[in-house]
């Protein structure tokens, strides 16, 4: 899931310089929108998930999310306006759903290494796709297509990971999809 997000940013202003003209500045403002969205949304997100649970519904939507937004940007010349939000509620659902799951699912004496093991798997993503990006926007001769469709793929991915923790926590019955003071318990 991060994959599709921090390497796009990354890439994302000089991708709205070149489909759609914007300045540098410019394209910095809409890349910004996505982080501007994820300040905005991630706290109500979060207060969501704590009253209503169904965190694995909310990975599902926050990946598939990701999905259209690459889509659109990278495969037509629809404003990114929109995209660039879409992204950033996403960035906001899916970590305010993900992250709370860890000491729902594991026994209390192994979260420290839980979340070593989410950060570690992160940054494993976070090292290959920048390069991936990079290296598919060459052999593209400078396009973004492809690499906006890898991008898609990711969120792809986010939703097929999210479709096995969901159905991980119905054969466990861990309580992932119930509200936070059910789960707790």
């Amino acid at each position: 899931f991060y994959s599709a997000i921090f390497p796009f940013t990354v890439f994302s202003t000089v991708l709205l310089q070149t489909k759609f003209g914007f300045s540098a500045v410019l394209g910095g403002r809409y890349t910004s929108m996505i982080m501007a969205a994820a300040m905005v949304f991630t706290p109500l997100l979060g207060l969501l998930v704590d009253k209503i649970g169904k965190r694995g519904v909310m990975m599902i939507f926050g990946s598939l999310l990701l999905v259209p937004a690459h889509l659109i940007l990278g495969l037509t010349y629809i404003h990114p306006v929109i995209p660039m939000i879409m992204i950033g509620i996403s960035f906001s659902l899916v970590p305010a759903a993900l992250w709370p799951v860890i000491p729902i699912l594991i026994e209390e004496r192994r979260l420290g290494t839980a979340f070593g093991m989410m950060t570690c798997i992160q940054n494993i993503g976070l090292t290959i796709f920048p390069f991936s990006a990079g290296k598919i926007r060459d052999l593209s001769e400078g396009e973004f297509t492809n690499t906006m469709i890898m991008f898609a793929c990711l969120g792809l991915v986010g939703i097929v990971f999210s479709l096995l923790l969901k159905s991980a926590d119905k054969r466990e019955e861990a309580g992932i999809e119930f509200p936070t003071k059910i789960a707790q318990a």
